[in-house]
């Protein structure tokens, strides 16, 4: 069973952290392919007894990188998401303080 964590991080940290997660994610893919090697040698060599239980174990931690990688599009997602409404509300912000300089440039020419 799967249990979702949440904590925060600082926004402009997100993008590092993410990093590090995929970088994790590519070591142990690195880590499979190794394993992957080693079986196809035993398999090479007659050994095809051995890693029956090998496989099952890559197959779980290639599940284990497969989720995590999807934590990690979620919350790029989501972060994209952020900085997109961190955009809006400081374009909004802006757009009042416009308005009010162009109704004091019509007084000003009245």
């Amino acid at each position: 069973m799967r249990v979702n964590l949440t904590y925060s991080v600082p926004l402009n940290e997100v993008e590092t952290h993410v990093a590090g997660l995929i970088k994790d994610s590519g070591t142990k893919i690195e880590n499979i392919g190794i394993a992957l090697k080693k079986m196809a040698s035993l398999l090479e060599s007659g050994q095809g007894n051995l890693i029956l239980a090998e496989l099952d174990q890559i197959r779980r931690n290639m599940s284990k990188v497969d989720l995590r990688l999807m934590d990690c599009a979620s919350i790029m997602d989501s972060y994209g998401h952020t900085l997109q409404q961190l955009e809006e509300q400081q374009a909004n912000l802006q757009e009042p303080a416009f308005e009010h300089s162009e109704e004091i440039k019509d007084d000003e020419e009245r």
